[in-house]
């Protein structure tokens, strides 16, 4: 197994952070995108290889059925997370959440919009 992977974490009821057991996740398998929470280069690519390929091989836009406006957005380098209790600036793009600390962990995750507050990473102090 590879252990050269990210670990996801989740806001609990008591603010206490989990970690989010691996999905089980192949070549065999579909998640659309990078399967919510984890990405790696192989899921991405695969994700606009084909958005490319739609869009090379259609006759028209509208065969898509993508919002045309969101087509900018899907490929920016990375697009803002409109966190309404963030304390400083969050983004999310390449397959990555980011985030300026110290902030909540509240916006890339199943509890979003859950709970009244979240746990807040990160120090004044490095």
């Amino acid at each position: 197994m590879d252990w050269n992977i990210s670990v996801a974490y989740l806001a609990y009821h008591d603010l206490k952070l989990r970690e989010v057991p691996s999905p089980r996740i192949s070549s065999d398998t579909i998640a659309f995108s990078a399967g919510g929470i984890r990405s790696c280069m192989r899921d991405l690519l695969v994700f606009y290889g084909s958005l490319l390929r739609a869009i090379a091989t259609s006759t028209r836009i509208e065969e898509l059925s993508i919002n045309v406006e969101e087509l900018r957005t899907i490929f920016d380098a990375s697009i803002p997370l409109k966190a309404s209790k963030a304390l400083r600036e969050q983004s999310y793009g390449m397959g990555w959440g980011s985030t300026q600390l110290p902030n909540q962990v509240s916006e890339i995750t199943s509890n979003s919009g859950i709970l009244d507050t979240y746990p807040t990473i990160g120090g004044l102090v490095n």
